[in-house]
């Protein structure tokens, strides 16, 4: 006699769609899919319903749509029992846990807040067999909306209660911003989220807020910050992810500041490290993004950087959401000018702020000034200086042509080895220029800078090797150089002098002296400024 399958049980694998074969297994008693990114169910599933006593799906993405056929032709199923959206499986239950589209739509379905514990006989079956033909115009708009953004809504009662009513205890930065204030949220005991209250929205429709969220959402990169959810019922709401350490701004030690604890933590190889994550940000928005995205607000305090010091870019393509804007949508450049001007003063092209026609070398501009201004340890506006603007101060370093020039541009940036900074001013510089069309685009300017971030062993991977690494001594000579040579590998076992020699002899590949790694180039690490 043939074996039969009585049950089936898939755990993190990748099926959005179960084989309608399955209905040929009529002696299946049990049938479990977690956590496997399932949208929806065969229709032909009630073939099994005569044996079928448990249909467990935590986890997934489920959507009405994507159910309710089964549900209207399986209601034995759940006779008398609840549609379980708690995790807490019995016999004869339908278990929905973690399907947080389906569980939306079933609320907006049946006019509820919270659908745990709903009776599945009373009150959702006669529901759903009432409109059999199909979901009605508002039940399709909804459950469209939230298939094509993959975000999750949030009512604005859960977001209050997340930021205890958005209280300025939680709030994140201390500016509004262009956009509106940010705050902090959690969720349980373990989620964080951050929570941007959005000022000024005015699309035309909500299908085209929709869209533009949609677009948002799919802004897949390392260093973009993450758009999670959003709000529309009351004052619209943005959900991010959540990062640690806050806003780059509140990391920079300033030279007009008082010193901070939490601001000795930027040395100045991380600080580069970030110049480049950054800028790959924002190449990525104007490459790779589908459509281009113009930041339009690139600043220290919309740049969040995690436990790890690894920063993301926040707050893109919300100028697309105005409409004085609404013509991005289907390009990188803006048509026409506009009479407003986004943007925070210091930061703001010049050339933008003239004409009121923006362009993706705008943000190159003002990338250029959070360089400068992690470089200078000074804001980008400081009335203490002289002159007030960062640009102007470092023009008049760059313009230098007498005896001590390096003293000049190392006074500017004094945190900084000399080495270092001739190279990233020669480079940054370009970023900064008053004309547009003699910037490099974010390609370039990319490709530029993590030429020196790879020159100086400034990588994340290099730099967490280096700030777990406490070898002080060469290995060779057994002094305590003022600069290390930083092998591929992460060691920091030998000066700089040693690896000189070393390279001198006729190998092919040297080894090193700690981990016996073969490698055929070093980097230089300077530990005394």
């Amino acid at each position: 006699m043939p074996p039969t399958l009585c049950s089936i049980s898939l755990t993190m694998v990748d099926v959005e769609h179960l084989p309608d074969s399955v209905s040929f297994c009529r002696n299946l008693s049990f049938i479990k899919v977690s956590n496997c990114n399932l949208v929806a169910l065969p229709e032909n599933l009630q073939k099994l319903q005569a044996n079928l006593n448990q249909l467990s799906l935590p986890g997934n993405k489920l959507t009405l749509e994507g159910v309710r056929r089964v549900l209207v032709q399986m209601p034995s199923l759940c006779n008398g029992k609840y549609i379980d959206f708690r995790g807490k499986e019995s016999d004869k239950t339908l278990s929905l846990a973690g399907n947080s589209v389906l569980t939306t739509e079933l609320a907006k379905y049946l006019g509820i807040e919270d659908t745990r514990g709903v009776p599945l006989s009373s009150a959702l079956i006669p529901h759903l067999i009432a409109r059999d033909g199909g979901m009605d115009e508002d039940d399709r708009k909804i459950s469209g909306e939230t298939k094509m953004s993959g975000l999750r809504k949030y009512s604005h009662k859960e977001l209050s209660n997340a930021t205890l009513s958005f209280s300025k205890e939680h709030r994140l930065i201390s500016s509004e911003g262009a956009f509106g204030p940010v705050y902090h949220g959690t969720f349980g005991s373990s989620q964080h989220v951050a929570v941007k209250v959005m000022r000024g929205v005015s699309l035309h429709s909500t299908e085209q807020l929709m869209r533009e969220l949609d677009a948002l959402h799919r802004c897949r990169h390392p260093h973009v910050l993450s758009l999670v959810g959003y709000s529309l019922d009351g004052p619209k709401c943005l959900v991010y992810d959540y990062k640690e350490r806050g806003s780059l701004e509140n990391l920079i030690m300033y030279a007009s500041d008082k010193a901070s604890p939490k601001n000795n933590n930027l040395s100045w190889q991380r600080r580069l490290c970030i110049i480049g994550q950054i800028i790959s940000a924002i190449e990525y928005l104007h490459t790779v993004a589908d459509p281009p995205i113009i930041h339009r607000d690139i600043k220290s305090a919309n740049i969040l950087v995690d436990g790890s010091f690894n920063a993301s870019l926040g707050d893109f393509g919300l100028a697309r959401l105005s409409p004085e804007f609404s013509d991005l949508a289907s390009g990188g450049q803006q048509s026409m000018p506009s009479t407003r001007i986004f943007g925070t003063p210091g930061y703001i092209d010049p050339e933008y702020s003239q004409s009121g026609k923006v362009s993706k070398l705008s943000d190159v501009f003002s990338f250029g000034i959070v360089a400068l201004e992690l470089l200078s340890s000074t804001r980008p506006y400081d009335s203490t200086q002289h002159p007030p603007w960062i640009l102007d101060r470092f023009e008049d370093c760059i313009d230098y042509s007498g005896k001590g020039r390096s003293e000049v541009l190392r006074a500017f940036c004094p945190e900084w080895p000399s080495a270092v900074v001739e190279d990233i001013v020669e480079i940054v510089k370009y970023f900064v220029e008053r004309r547009s069309r003699r910037r490099p685009n974010s390609s370039v300017a990319a490709a530029q800078i993590n030429e020196i971030v790879d020159k100086f062993g400034c990588n994340p991977a290099q730099l967490q090797v280096q700030e777990n690494s406490s070898e002080a001594e060469c290995v060779i000579c057994l002094d305590r150089p003022a600069s290390h040579a930083m092998i591929p590998c992460g060691h920091r076992c030998i000066c700089s002098l040693c690896a000189a020699e070393t390279k001198k002899k006729d190998v092919s590949f040297l080894r090193c002296p700690i981990c016996r790694a073969k490698f055929k180039s070093i980097v230089q690490i300077f530990v005394d400024c």
